[in-house]
């Protein structure tokens, strides 16, 4: 079983439907959609990204029309029932970086002992460049 605080996940996106500076945090720290565990919370904060710098602005409305029917309008009003009126997100977005650092290692773990690899040092390295590129080219299409 993978690491993961889907409590954290909630309150995180619901601060940011209500907050586009909460998300602009989020995005200027590298919070990636594959640093929520749930599907649906990589596509929520996928489409709040998408809303952002679609209409400089970010509200439940917005996102919604945004994601197109991929998550349902009750899930992200949901969202906004975790929402606590942070001041301040940082608690939880190192909390939301943590889990995925942790689940990251966990997942090569996993596949480290199940792929029998005998210099696992080589492969540690192979990986983190690879994973190093898929993330720049991700953050780029988003800046861009």
């Amino acid at each position: 079983m993978y690491s993961y605080n889907l409590e954290n996940e909630m309150i995180i996106l619901g601060e940011c439907i209500n907050s586009k500076e909460h998300l602009n945090r989020l995005l200027s720290v590298g919070v990636l959609p594959e640093d929520f565990y749930r599907s649906n919370h990589k596509i929520i904060y996928q489409g709040l990204i998408d809303t952002l710098y679609r209409h400089n602005s970010i509200n439940m409305f917005l996102v919604s029309d945004t994601l197109e029917g991929k998550i349902k309008y009750t899930e992200i009003s949901q969202l906004l029932k975790s929402c606590i009126g942070l001041s301040d997100i940082e608690p939880h977005i190192n909390l939301l970086l943590g889990t995925s650092i942790n689940r990251q290692y966990e997942e090569l773990a996993k596949k480290i002992l199940d792929d029998n690899i005998k210099d696992k040092g080589e492969y540690l390295k192979k990986d983190r460049r690879s994973k190093g590129k898929n993330k720049q080219s991700k953050h780029y299409n988003h800046t861009r």
